[in-house]
């Protein structure tokens, strides 16, 4: 069990500096400062599990851990610094922020299985972890969540979730949490190789 939850909180810590990454190279364009760049990476890495925490009505996670508040401002940092060249490579946004939602949702909805809520409260928790950092982000930045839109994005995230719910009782949550992550991060993957996207949902006008 030790071990279990090892895994766990690294892979949290992981996507928390994955997340920062991500949250930062999305608003590269706008010429924001260090300070500014800080605020928004962390909020991206901790926006989600704030908000899961709240609404579980527990103690939010960042303050009684503070390695989740310093791996994402020190993730900011390293982007912030990182050379140009490394910043525009092609859908190196996208794919980070596959990887960071992977860990994240997978890890999370594994943790909540364990600690014995239903599948539908680790489904959705899950789901809020992974996104809604960037869509606080994306609101604070005055544009579109990635939620909204098209983008073929939630649905993975609710896979991998349900995944685990399901698996995790059945083969443990090692395997659970490895079938979640790969599940989320190679549709994801795919879906920005091959441009997936959902139907709009049309009015039609008289």
């Amino acid at each position: 069990m030790e071990l279990q939850q090892s895994f766990i909180y690294h892979s949290n810590m992981l996507a928390m500096m994955i997340f920062s990454f991500s949250g930062v190279l999305a608003i590269q364009t706008k010429k924001n400062d260090l300070i500014g760049v800080i605020i928004l990476g962390t909020i991206t890495a901790i926006g989600g599990g704030t908000l899961r925490d709240i609404l579980l009505d527990r103690q939010v996670f960042w303050l009684y851990d503070t390695n989740y508040l310093l791996i994402p401002i020190i993730g900011s940092i390293i982007i912030f610094y990182m050379p140009p060249f490394f910043r525009r490579i092609e859908n190196i946004i996208d794919y980070l922020d596959g990887i960071g939602l992977a860990l994240f949702v997978s890890s999370v909805s594994s943790s909540l299985s364990q600690e014995g809520y239903s599948p539908s409260v680790v489904i959705t928790m899950g789901i809020i972890t992974g996104v809604f950092g960037g869509m606080i982000r994306d609101i604070i930045m005055n544009r579109e969540p990635i939620i909204l839109g098209r983008t073929f994005y939630i649905t993975p995230a609710f896979l991998g979730a349900a995944s685990c719910a399901i698996l995790q009782p059945r083969i443990g949550s090692t395997w659970a949490i490895v079938i979640s992550f790969l599940l989320i991060s190679i549709l994801r993957s795919l879906a920005i190789k091959y441009r997936w996207y959902l139907p709009n949902f049309l009015v039609q006008k008289d």
